[in-house]
This record gives C-alpha cells, structure tokens and sequence, in this order.
C-alpha cells in the first residue's frame, strides 16, 4: 500500500532550447535503434522484471546525457525531498510505434527515481499502481498478465493474496514535460499506444536508499 501523504509523481516543464535539443537528439537516434518484443516476462541481469511489451529504444547522446546531469537531476531531488545523494543511472529514448505497449513492470533496482519526457504528442497516460508498491519481483511476474489497456483486473486468486480489486493510477506525460514517478517502488505499464510516439528517460538511484524507497527482496529465483 502507499504510505499515508506518499508522493506518487512529480511534473514539471522542460524549458524550450533544452526540449529542442532533445527532440533533435531523438530524431537522430531514432535512425539506429533496435526494436524490443517480448511476450514472456522474467527478471534481468540488472535485477528489473522484464515485461512484455515492444517498442525501439537507443541510447543517449549529449543533450540526454546533459538533462540527466542537470535538469532531470534537479527534479530527482525534488521529488526525493530528502538530504540523501543521488547519483544518475541510466538513460535512454523509446519510441513506440502503434499499438506498442509495455506491461506491469517495475524499474530496476538502480532506477528509485524514474524520469519520463514526453517528446511527442498523443502518448497515452502512463498507468502507475501504488498500492501495489513496494512488491517483489516474484509478484510482478505473476501480475504481468494484466491488460493495460483497461483498469486493473485481478483473478479470484490474486484478490486473495493481495486483497480488494485496485485500479490504475493516470499519469500523464505531455509533449515538453518531465514526470517523476517512483520507478522502482511502484509499478506501472504503458498502455497499448493509438499513435506513434516518443519519450526520453533518466533514472536516478540514492547511494542509500531508506526503506521507503525499497522493495521486498527478490525472491523470484
């Protein structure tokens, strides 16, 4: 469940030259991106659940890399609220064709703070699960049959094991804004995309996380 007065996103506009520049980047990392299916969910190498989904990503170059460092940085840190370093992770560009689509997931476990820029218009709102955080990677992978492209349908079992129906949390990422969310505590999916689309990402890690920023420990294996 989220704890009480808990935070769930923080949303704040990208300022032009720098928006500029990224859509430029973008437009220029699109020509070499590599495509990604999965119709399997399981847990990788850098300890996030890999959902199913599909869309392209490519890696960054200087005005990703600069808005990781600084004005992605600076909204990390006021979303945390809290005298802890961070240090930035990784970051990316996704674009998604459509009808592309990631499933229930949640970030790994060097992405606490997760930032999302819209780059283009007609994204769908991102759908985010907060009281299904903190949950482990095992239940993840069980939940990542859910449609996203609806409220959150949960079977007679999983009702059981986690208690009453819940349903998505909108979040929307407009053209030029940046959003916050928790990506590695709260889970969330991106649902099946009418228009093709694009985003940049910056993610964010504390050097020591407090337990609030913690999931239960993965006990997938």
């Amino acid at each position: 469940m989220p704890l009480e007065g808990e935070r769930i996103f923080f949303r704040r506009r990208v300022p032009d030259t720098l928006f500029e520049r990224l859509c430029s980047e973008a437009s220029l990392a699109e020509k070499r991106t590599e495509k990604i299916e999965a119709d399997t969910c399981e847990v990788d190498a850098a300890g996030a659940v890999s959902s199913r989904g599909s869309c392209r990503i490519a890696g960054p170059r200087d005005a990703l890399n600069e808005f990781h460092h600084s004005f992605g940085f600076e909204l990390a840190a006021d979303f945390a609220g809290l005298e802890q370093d961070l240090m930035p992770t990784r970051a990316s560009f996704l674009f998604y064709d459509c009808d592309d689509y990631t499933f229930f997931h949640h970030d790994t476990s060097l992405s606490h703070i997760t930032i999302i820029v819209g780059l283009s218009d007609g994204l769908l709102p991102l759908f985010a699960y907060p009281s299904f955080g903190p949950i482990s990677d095992k239940d993840v992978i069980q939940l990542n049959y859910i449609s996203p492209s609806g409220p959150l349908e949960l079977s007679q079992q999983m009702q059981e094991r986690f208690g009453s129906r819940s349903k998505a949390i909108e979040i929307a990422v407009d053209k030029q804004f940046a959003v916050a969310i928790k990506g590695r505590r709260i889970p969330h999916a991106r649902p099946r995309q009418p228009v093709a689309g694009s985003i940049c990402t910056a993610c964010y890690a504390f050097v020591l996380p407090s337990k609030d920023w913690l999931t239960p420990r993965n006990d997938a294996a």
